[in-house]
């Protein structure tokens, strides 16, 4: 009896250690809920599978699951390739962007000197001085006196319409919309009438009201407003000097007026003046310069060569022409690479379009696989990093690598979608497009410097409106050095100490002096200072549908004075101007 209860016991023991063992085993195994077969072809168990759905029970979540899963892995790959080629293409365009590679390889380039420093609009003040004309003609006075009066050709005579005034051209129609900056007159063109600007324009209002027909000084007339950047009474002056010049001197007044017209951007009708005036006296080398310039800036190289030699020819000694023929020549030098490089933009901006449309279903793709499976707590699916980061770890692929590598080229789709970048500027064979390769160059060391910046890809990442104009302050607060603190601070703002204004204000004028700001103009981003708070349908005259009520109006003005309609000139119904009518009761009560 003894022994079998043994035998009994000696069982149990070890049906015991068999179930312990089992059950030891069975806990370790009930964590891989998934086998999946490896690339090696193995099929292994998977720990944390990511197919361990939230809600077994739902089959839509159970059946996009898998096509998640690839859709990501596609996209990953397809974005690698994407990258691998803007990295190629970007690069490409900072190489082309760098003109001292052309600039200092070409003998009229370095002869020209920078060519961003040009002036193209220069046009000279011509009084008619190279025509010859006598001294005695101008009329100087031995002694200049006051300088209250202005040439105001329009009051001094009158010119209805004149057909040697080019009275056809849409400027000349449409001129008291014109508008040029000042011009500011050398010593040498002062000197034979006054040291004073306005001195001269007292002078000359005064030789015009006894001689209203002297086209000469009408033309100097239009020069006094030039140098006051008024345009159109600049033009009446020159519609003047062109009716009562002589034939031989009327290229004169049209170089004048052309000069306006070519100032304020109006090119076409600026051509055919000085096309004019050209005809009229060839022998003029100030109008082949003007012509040349102009026939440069629009970039019609041949035709701006051919005036400059003739320039130079009629005046061997203009240094002026000489260097605007070099910087001509550099152009043609460098349109070769401008050409090329409006391929590379327009190619750029494609992928970028094609790439950031990708990469936006590539995330939104991860966020929705990640919501199904099982819920962590405290986990935030709308952050990119960190659904890159769980995604990485399981696909296995360096998807938040290639999410960090993939901002650079957010940043570089920022700059080229505002108005700091001019796409349209490339498609003009001209002169502005070296302003385009210039503002290329600015972006590339933009990119250069924040591509890697954590508060610039935060904006960028966050992908809200108020992060993509939050970005300018960034970029601005980190160019001007402030401190991340200064950046998070979205308080409302405290009384300050004396040192902290002093702080705040050394801060300004360092973000001031920055040469490489970028301006609100440039992104198209205009930001309120932070201290303004706007109020909405906060006040009785907001919620209120039925303000101002009668009770209101008692109130506030119990008595109109007399003869109130005095006091509103503006003709409008008396409702519109706050005042109630009396009503026919109250009237025949009183």
């Amino acid at each position: 009896m003894v022994r079998k209860n043994l035998n009994l016991f000696a069982a149990m023991q070890i049906a015991f250690i068999w179930l312990f063992f089992l059950f030891s085993h069975a806990r370790k195994a009930g964590a891989t809920t998934h086998w999946m077969v490896t690339e090696s072809g193995l099929i292994q168990p998977r720990i944390d599978s990511p197919f361990e759905i939230a809600r077994p029970y739902d089959l839509l979540s159970f059946l996009k699951q898998d096509t998640h899963w690839e859709e990501i892995k596609n996209l990953y790959n397809e974005l690698s390739k994407k990258q691998d080629f803007l990295d190629n293409l970007w690069s490409e365009i900072e190489k082309d962007t760098d003109l001292g590679i052309d600039v200092g390889k070409d003998e009229n380039c370095m002869r020209a000197g920078p060519l961003n420093m040009i002036d193209w609009y220069h046009t000279p003040l011509e009084d008619g001085t190279i025509k010859n004309i006598p001294e005695k003609d101008f009329l100087l006075p031995k002694h200049f006196g006051a300088s209250s009066e202005v040439p105001d050709c329009k009051k001094i005579s009158s010119l209805t319409f004149s057909m040697f005034a080019f009275e056809h051209l849409n400027s000349m129609i449409e001129r008291n919309n014109i508008s040029i900056a000042p011009e500011y007159p050398s010593l040498e063109f002062l000197l034979p009438f006054t040291t004073s600007v306005d001195q001269m324009g007292h002078w000359l209002t005064g030789v015009l009201k006894r001689n209203t027909s002297s086209w000469l000084h009408y033309n100097l007339a239009s020069l006094y407003w030039r140098i006051k950047g008024n345009a159109p009474k600049a033009i009446e002056c020159c519609r003047r000097a062109i009716h009562y010049a002589p034939r031989e001197y009327k290229d004169i007044a049209m170089l004048s007026l052309a000069s306006i017209f070519y100032r304020a951007r109006h090119y076409e009708d600026a051509l055919i003046i000085l096309n004019g005036a050209v005809d009229h006296d060839f022998r003029n080398p100030i109008s082949h310069f003007v012509l040349a310039n102009l026939y440069t800036y629009i970039g019609e190289y041949n035709a701006s060569l051919v005036h400059y030699k003739i320039c130079l020819k009629i005046n061997s000694k203009m240094e002026i022409a000489k260097k605007h023929t070099y910087a001509t020549l550099c152009h043609i030098h460098v349109k070769g690479r401008m050409k090329n490089m409006k391929w590379k933009i327009h190619k750029l901006r494609e992928e970028l379009n094609d790439y950031s449309l990708k990469e936006s279903l590539w995330i939104k793709t991860q966020s929705e696989f990640l919501k199904t499976m099982k819920q962590i707590d405290g986990y935030d699916y709308k952050n990119v990093e960190k659904n890159s980061a769980k995604m990485s770890e399981l696909t296995g692929l360096p998807i938040a690598k290639l999410k960090q590598s993939g901002d650079k080229y957010s940043l570089i789709k920022y700059f080229f979608d505002g108005t700091m970048f001019d796409g349209q500027i490339l498609e003009l064979a001209s002169v502005p497009n070296l302003d385009a390769i210039y503002t290329l160059q600015r972006i590339v060391g933009y990119i250069q410097k924040h591509s890697n910046t954590p508060e610039i890809l935060a904006h960028l990442n966050k992908g809200d409106k108020e992060s993509k104009e939050d970005l300018f302050a960034s970029i601005t607060n980190i160019e001007s050095g402030k401190s991340k603190e200064a950046l998070s601070d979205k308080s409302m703002p405290k009384e300050k100490s004396k040192k902290d204004t002093q702080t705040a204000e050394q801060e300004k004028n360092h973000t001031e002096d920055a040469g490489d700001d970028l301006t609100e103009y440039e992104t198209d981003i205009f930001l309120h200072p932070q201290s303004l708070t706007i109020n909405k349908n906060r006040e009785d005259f907001d919620t209120d549908p039925d303000w101002p009520s009668d009770e209101f109006c008692l109130f506030a003005a119990p008595n109109f004075p007399d003869k109130v309609e005095a006091l509103y000139p503006v003709f409008l119904p008396l409702e519109n101007k706050g005042i109630r009518r009396p009503l026919q009761s109250e009237i025949i009560a009183y």
